[in-house]
């Protein structure tokens, strides 16, 4: 049986805050919600909580994916069990405004747009502190192109778009059409899902009534640094390259994939350097990413395309 929207909430041990999540998707304004929750091999009791609420509530769903497989793979599984007209992605320790699916399932009514979009709070765990991340004070209909821009920030404007697809909503029929999925993987799977989005979507709303709030968290991927990162980066360069080079048409939206690279660079940088205070580890990682983006690039696209600033880091 069809719903207006379906919500995936990927989990990995998050007996902490699925009950609010849960919660704050049970509260929305809009109620007819399809819940998916996509147990990403947790040992704690995030299972048998949303066991019980799955009693309580009709419209909660338990999907158990067996073993942790990165919250790409757990998102694509709760793909495979929507039926949604239109999806979401909600992270588990993260909430939408009361009215915000309301808001973007009815924009998208009216406009039939593929792709909705709201402002982002980050919330840093009190009720003190709060701050905008992104914001659109108008709203507006923007074509899937000039969204692609906003996201890649080849040019400058007021307002950007951020990768992250828990402040978006999704038509389910343009994600099926183009067979649009994550990356399986835990890391850089948001750059890539929303790149292709944008690039095939014909056109995007921006609604500046409601917000997604991201909850910060020390212990989340990008605050801590392995060579898992610096993998997932260029398994997810080398994918979204190769579906962007076509034998008729050559390199789609080249300028906006190196923008991609050189923000993605400047992220990892910042991530090494934060979290890695040893110079000869530091040493370890950098030599390792020039390994494999040699493998991916020649030193002439790096240099090309690569903002002098990420180098002149390296070196000082």
């Amino acid at each position: 049986m069809s719903t207006k929207l379906c919500v995936v909430i990927p989990v990995y041990n998050g007996e902490q805050y699925i009950k609010h999540c849960i919660d704050s998707l049970q509260n929305q304004s809009l109620k007819d919600i399809q819940i998916i929750v996509v147990d990403d091999g947790s040992t704690d009791q995030t299972a048998q909580i949303v066991t019980q609420c799955a009693e309580q509530s009709k419209n909660v769903q338990l999907v158990q994916q067996g073993k942790n497989k990165g919250t790409g793979s757990a998102r694509n599984l709760g793909l495979e069990h929507s039926q949604g007209k239109y999806i979401a992605f909600l992270d588990v320790d993260d909430w939408m405004d009361m009215d915000g699916y309301l808001e973007m399932t009815a924009s998208l009514d009216e406009s039939g747009s593929d792709i909705g979009i709201c402002n982002v709070y980050t919330e840093y765990g009190n009720y003190i502190r709060s701050e905008i991340r992104y914001q659109y004070r108008h709203s507006n209909t923007i074509t899937g192109r000039f969204a692609l821009r906003l996201l890649c920030r080849t040019e400058a404007y007021d307002s950007y778009i951020s990768p992250r697809v828990g402040n978006k909503v999704f038509r389910a029929d343009f994600l099926k059409r183009y067979g649009i999925i994550f990356p399986a993987q835990s890391i850089w799977e948001d750059d890539m899902f929303t790149f292709l989005t944008f690039y095939y979507a014909q056109n995007i709303d921006l609604i500046p009534t409601v917000a997604e709030h991201y909850f910060q968290r020390e212990s989340s991927a990008m605050h801590s640094f392995t060579r898992n990162h610096i993998d997932c980066l260029i398994t997810m360069l080398r994918k979204l390259k190769q579906v962007l080079i076509s034998e008729e048409n050559g390199f789609q939206c080249e300028m906006e994939y190196y923008a991609l690279l050189d923000r993605s660079l400047n992220t990892l940088f910042d991530s090494i350097f934060s979290n890695e205070q040893s110079i000869s580890a530091q040493r370890a990682y950098i030599g390792y990413l020039l390994e494999q983006l040699l493998q991916l690039f020649t030193i002439s696209d790096l240099m090309e395309h690569i903002d002098p600033k990420r180098l002149w880091r390296l070196w000082t």
